[in-house]
């Protein structure tokens, strides 16, 4: 016997979820096992943050405004949007590692780069007056 397993759809509920959605699902012909769920309810308590944060991470840094022509591409970028994700993103509240390094044990340290920062800072300036040909910060000031 086959079975259809149900597909549940997350939404926060908000004004772009209301009414469209179920249009949607009547539109492409879904199973009649759909569930709508509204997050942050009785139903499902928690919030849908960390989705829609990925998501706008997917759309923003990994996509760029690309379009997919067909499903099989859009499955492979998808993949490829993962290891990006988990191996090749720095998000700053990591402090230069990636998730996986976080999972696999590493701490994020803030103070990390903290030696790195203190001499580019130094060199920057060292850069910048001899660029404007200035033996000291008093000489350049006009």
């Amino acid at each position: 016997m086959n079975t259809v397993s149900p597909i549940n759809i997350l939404s926060d509920g908000r004004n772009e979820n209301k009414g469209e959605l179920l249009t949607w699902v009547q539109k492409i012909q879904a199973p009649p096992i759909v569930n709508k769920i509204t997050a942050q309810t009785k139903e499902f308590p928690f919030s849908n943050s960390m989705s829609e944060s990925t998501h706008s991470i997917y759309k923003t840094e990994f996509k760029r405004g690309k379009y997919y022509l067909n499903t099989q591409t859009h499955l492979q970028d998808l993949e490829r949007f993962v290891k990006y994700y988990n191996h090749e993103r720095y998000p700053t509240e990591l402090y230069g590692y990636t998730t996986m390094e976080i999972i696999q044990g590493k701490i994020p340290d803030k103070d990390r780069f903290k030696e790195q920062i203190l001499e580019a800072r130094k060199n920057r300036i060292i850069t910048n007056q001899q660029f404007n040909d200035c033996s000291s910060v008093m000489s350049c000031k006009s």
